[in-house]
């Protein structure tokens, strides 16, 4: 396989997009209805294309790194069309205008407080949280005409 590729029409290459454009007419065996002959016909033509960017890469100015050689890539010459416009930035809502003026910052809570009666870290909610302690309610009001439970 030789590195020079001929083509009929030369394809347009976007080196900053690493993009391939080939225009020329598709031969008989890329478009043969036989699967094993189509596909080598198709298998040669991105061979070739792909030997004409990276032929173009290899011309490329190199850097050499702790990596190794690095090519830097022109700017893209093929402008992509992109499906949606832009997305406008969002405008900060009463509240983030506020926390920014005053340097509040949002913290999130982590799923365990330390117990300083226990000395230990124990689940915030929950089972074996602090607050379905029994220890923690020890003391009970009574409402008006409730009486004293008996295993109390």
């Amino acid at each position: 396989m030789s590195l020079e590729v001929t083509k009929v029409v030369p394809a347009h290459l976007d080196v900053g997009n690493l993009a391939v454009f080939d225009i020329n007419v598709l031969d008989d065996a890329v478009t043969s209805n036989n699967k094993v002959k189509r596909e080598a016909g198709l298998l040669a033509l991105t061979r070739d294309n792909t030997q004409l960017l990276i032929n173009d890469l290899f011309v490329l100015p190199t850097t050499s790194t702790d990596v190794g050689a690095v090519a830097s890539l022109p700017p893209p010459t093929t402008v992509l069309p992109r499906g949606k416009p832009v997305p406008k930035p969002k405008e900060p809502t009463r509240w983030e205008k506020f926390a920014k003026a005053k340097g509040i910052v949002k913290r999130k809570k982590g799923s365990h407080a330390y117990d300083e009666d226990k000395q230990k870290w124990r689940p915030r909610f929950g089972a074996k949280s602090k607050k379905n302690d029994p220890m923690n309610n020890w003391i009970t009001e009574l409402k008006p005409g409730q009486s004293i439970p008996d295993d109390q």
